[in-house]
């Protein structure tokens, strides 16, 4: 009897190595460079050659930090696992360096042909933030203008993006801040001496988390947001008679720590639905779209194991479902996430990809290396460094 237990556990152990070994086959981690404490990014084609660059800020809470603003330029379609890393705004200090950046998005501001960058700054401790973008060089390695928008504000500001709210062909950006959501509407000509950007506070309420998308199904863009002082909530945006309107609705207004937010069809209702993570707590949720306006969102745990901070959403695995990547920085992993339908329920099953990634922060999903699936991309916050990792499932 001892013998046969000890040969199950053999066995055991063998089967867990195998399928260990298996799952680590399914990720490839590579570098895309230095870069000390990259917190945000955002994935976009940066010089027009066709394949997908990232940008990224860094930041180490809840200290002052020094921060640099930066473009890695992806150039595996020649072959060459190598990055070039181009400096937006250096960290040194006799260049006089913007300190604790946040949310980067990149956007034509000026419309010039060129992809400018657009970033928000603020401490988790201090009410004080600004917001910059930068005019983009015509070459690669030309001197990238900064330009302030707002400076010093009041105000911690976090997740950054653009999008034209009031129909003149000009990107508008959005703000989330801890001590309330800002839109600052395009003077036309923002790179003009004098060019003076429009301040519109979003519903009082609303913080520092934000996410796009056509919501109600109208064709229009809405807004998802987060507020890690309690709720979480969607607006539709108007552009009538030359006001900006704003119709928030509730989808949870008492949900303490809402870290970030995203969406997608969960239940298969054509309705798109929508996931929190809760800051530095084991709970991911998902709420359920309701089938008529003005009924209620219903919770699901998505996972109560996994301590989540930044979400993306994507077709991980192509069996044409969408996925979620998440990233754990309070807990040092990066995971997936698939769900399947059975007897009306849904249920999750979570994949590690990486169980032993120091601090990773903001998360996205793009086919990088350009062979039709996709790929995740992170920031390694206290890897120093930017990190993709090759989908091969």
């Amino acid at each position: 009897m001892m013998k046969k237990l000890l040969f199950l556990g053999i066995l055991l152990c063998l089967l867990i190595i195998l399928i260990d070994a298996l799952f680590s086959e399914e990720w490839e981690k590579h570098s895309m460079g230095d870069q000390s404490s990259p917190i945000y990014l955002y994935v976009k084609d940066m010089d027009g050659d066709h394949d997908l660059d990232v940008a990224s800020t860094t930041n180490r809470h809840p200290l002052k930090w020094d921060s640099e603003i930066a473009w890695f330029r992806n150039n595996l379609d020649q072959n060459t696992p190598v990055w070039d890393k181009f400096i937006i705004s250096p960290a040194t200090p006799e260049n006089n360096p913007i300190t604790n950046t946040n949310g980067i998005a990149v956007s034509d501001i000026d419309k010039d042909g060129y992809e400018d960058i657009v970033v928000g700054t603020g401490m988790v401790t201090k009410k004080v933030g600004s917001v910059h973008w930068f005019k983009a060089p015509s070459e690669s390695e030309g001197k990238w203008q900064r330009y302030d928008i707002e400076a010093g504000a009041a105000n911690s500001y976090f997740k950054m993006y653009t999008m034209d709210i009031n129909n003149d062909t000009m990107e508008d950006i959005i703000a989330g801040g801890r001590q309330g959501a800002v839109l600052f509407v395009n003077p036309g000509n923002p790179a003009q001496a004098g060019a003076a950007w429009g301040k519109i506070s979003f519903p009082e309420g609303m913080g520092g988390s934000f996410y796009l998308d056509d919501l109600n199904g109208d064709g229009k863009t809405d807004l998802l947001n987060s507020n890690s002082q309690g709720n979480v909530s969607w607006v539709a945006v108007a552009y009538e008679d030359g006001k900006i309107i704003f119709n928030r609705v509730i989808i949870d207004g008492n949900l303490d720590k809402a870290f970030d937010i995203n969406c997608m069809d969960i239940n298969g209702d054509d309705k798109k639905d929508v996931i929190v993570t809760i800051l530095n707590q084991p709970r991911i949720y998902w709420y359920e779209a309701p089938l008529h306006d003005g009924d209620p969102w219903i919770q699901h745990v998505l996972s109560d194991t996994f301590s989540g901070t930044d979400i993306y959403t994507g077709d991980i695995n192509g069996d044409l479902k969408t996925d979620l990547v998440v990233s754990g920085a309070f807990i040092d992993k990066l995971a997936w996430f698939e769900y399947r339908s059975e007897d009306g329920h849904i249920v999750w099953t979570e994949h590690m990809i990486d169980d032993d990634i120091n601090d990773p922060g903001d998360v996205s999903l793009d086919d990088l290396d350009g062979d039709g699936d996709l790929d995740v991309v992170v920031t390694g916050l206290r890897e120093d460094q930017m990190i993709w990792y090759e989908n091969k499932i």
